[in-house]
Formats: structure tokens, sequence, C-alpha cells
């Protein structure tokens, strides 16, 4: 993360995760297309905070974290 980036690294997918840029919360699923406002018809703040919550869960049931 810096000033204007927000990037996570996931394995779970085959770009290799996620880069959004936090003017007006934008998403890019790869380097060379377009920013966009929504994922799938979600807000990009919203998908987000779903795709951290998924993650979070999938490691609590996986590794007992919590």
């Amino acid at each position: 993360m810096d000033d204007s980036c927000v990037v996570i690294h996931s394995t779970s997918y085959r770009n290799g995760g996620f880069s959004f840029d936090l003017g007006g919360m934008l998403y890019r699923e790869d380097w060379a297309d377009d920013f966009c406002e929504y994922v799938h018809g979600y807000p990009v703040v919203y998908a987000l905070m779903n795709r951290i919550t998924f993650e979070l869960q999938r490691l609590d049931t996986e590794l007992d974290v919590f």
C-alpha cells in the first residue's frame, strides 16, 4: 500500500491478486485494463471488504486462527 494504491496479493487467482486505486476506490483486474467502479455489480469497496472477510473466514476454518 502507498498513498494512491492498495495491492492484495493472493495465490487464489491466476493474476496474483488485486490492485485498488484509492482515488475513488477503482478496480483494475490487470495492469493493462481500464479502472472500474464496480466489480460484478458491486461497488469496489464492498467487493474488497467482502473478499477480505471471505479469506479471513477461510483461514479461520483451515487453521483455527481465532
